[in-house]
């Protein structure tokens, strides 16, 4: 398993010892709930998750690579992997000569009652296979009640 500590480097000394530096953000992790209307489905919460995020596939360059069911907590989930880049957004900060960064994601979503959970982690698209593991370890330890 690889820790925080492995991927940003640790002071030992100085204003913050201990504490890893990571300004550059390399990996995002971002977990969402949501208040549903009673009886929301799964498919449902992830429908119109995925219809918020059509907005960011032109601007963006979001390109699903894959959907797959999992388990969250022993609930029933859809998980999603897109690559994001090469949008409008891309190109309008390249003709300000901004070099663009292509990124991965990998979202997953998870209904439990009246609650619906995202849980959203990120990185660049060059390190998502090193991220994975320590994306897929957090989810295998969420518990929801």
């Amino acid at each position: 398993m690889v820790t925080i500590g492995e991927l940003c480097p640790t002071s030992a000394a100085g204003t913050n010892p201990g504490v890893s530096d990571c300004s550059t953000a390399p990996a995002i992790v971002r977990t969402y709930i949501f208040k549903l209307k009673p009886g929301t489905s799964l498919k449902e919460f992830y429908d119109g998750r995925k219809g918020d995020l059509q907005v960011s596939n032109d601007l963006m360059g979001r390109k699903n690579v894959e959907t797959n069911k999992i388990k969250i907590s022993g609930l029933s989930a859809i998980q999603r992997i897109d690559t994001i880049g090469g949008g409008s957004f891309d190109k309008s900060a390249e003709s300000f000569g901004n070099e663009p960064t292509k990124r991965k994601e990998m979202d997953s979503y998870v209904v439990n009652g009246n609650l619906g959970y995202w849980f959203s982690t990120a990185t660049n698209e060059d390190d998502f296979e090193m991220y994975l593991p320590i994306f897929e370890d957090m989810l295998n330890f969420v518990r929801i009640k």
